[in-house]
Order: structure tokens, then sequence, then C-alpha cells
């Protein structure tokens, strides 16, 4: 079985998108078998180095589950023996991966990026004590975390800007203190 075949059988079964597997390692032997460390990280979005843990968490949690697994060492320099297994075990095992990347995935769905979320705001703001003396952060509410600041502090400050995320490289998305610009 070729790797695109493989690919576009593995996401009708699973209904997850080619897009996200395509850095899982597989064996040349037929029927094919997948890196399970890897299938873990392309559905769940872990760390690399946080796999095997789950993957731990996984069998002595389901014991009965009876993972029909085996080792296998891929070429290149450092591998270790990884666990694989078929395209029917993989399709068991995403079942019961937890987490809101897995969920988004086994709908077919893409999970939102962590890097964007767009009620973010970044906000200069001024300190009461010293107008040159100013705070700079982000925060989904600008109000709260300016009255954050003020809580049992000797100071006042003031909201001199906010800019939303639209706004940030690249021009449009800036507020002023008392209103949009």
């Amino acid at each position: 079985m070729s790797i695109p075949d493989f690919m576009a059988s593995m996401s009708d079964y699973t209904k997850l998108d080619v897009e996200p597997l395509v850095g899982v390692r597989k064996t040349a032997e037929d029927p094919v078998r997948m890196s399970i460390f890897d299938v873990i990280q392309a559905v769940t979005g872990q760390a690399p180095s946080n796999c095997k843990h789950t993957w731990d968490r996984l069998v002595a949690s389901y014991l009965d589950a009876m993972f029909s697994t085996s080792s296998f060492k891929f070429e290149g320099q450092g591998q270790k023996e990884t666990p694989v297994c078929t395209l029917e075990m993989m399709h068991q095992i995403w079942r019961l991966l937890l987490g809101k990347d897995a969920a988004y995935r086994r709908a077919g769905l893409e999970p939102p990026s962590r890097s964007s979320n767009p009620a973010d705001g970044l906000y200069i703001i001024q300190y009461s004590t010293s107008r040159s003396a100013v705070k700079i952060g982000r925060s989904i509410d600008v109000n709260k975390r300016k009255r954050s600041l003020e809580s049992g502090h000797n100071f006042f400050t003031e909201v001199a800007a906010v800019f939303s995320r639209e706004g940030l490289p690249g021009g449009g998305g800036a507020q002023e203190a008392g209103g949009k610009a």
C-alpha cells in the first residue's frame, strides 16, 4: 500500500485531516504500522517529550484494552525502539486520548491556534507616581487588569493605549485611553 493511499484511508477512517498526520513515522511493512508517539503528538498537540508519558498512562489505565502493539526502531541517528501499531489499533487509541486538540481532531476540525487569541489586547498603562513608568502587557479585560494593578497599592493607573491583535504588526486596531481611535 503506498503512503498517499494509506494517508487517505486513515483520514476517512478516523475523520482526521491528512495535514496533521504528515509527520507520523510509518513502517514499510504491509500492513503499515505507525509510531504511537508521533500520532499522540499529532492528535493532542503535546510536546514530543510528553507523548511517552501519555502512552504509559493509557496503558496503565486501560489494561483491559489489550493494546496490540510492537516495537520498531526507525532509521536515523539516536532513534530508539518506538511502540508502533496498526491502523485499527490506532483508532482505538485515538478514542482514548484526552484534551481539546484531540476532541477537535476526532470531530474532523482543526484546533484553534494557541498563538492567536483574538480577545487578547496589548495594553500600555501609566502609573500615577511617575509618567515615565509604564506597564506593558496582555489581557483579555484591560480594565480588570488596571483595577488589579491598583488594588492594594498606593498609586493609581491610567490606560494609555490598547492594541488589538489585528492592529499588531502592520497597522490599525489601536484604542486610546477614552475610546477607539
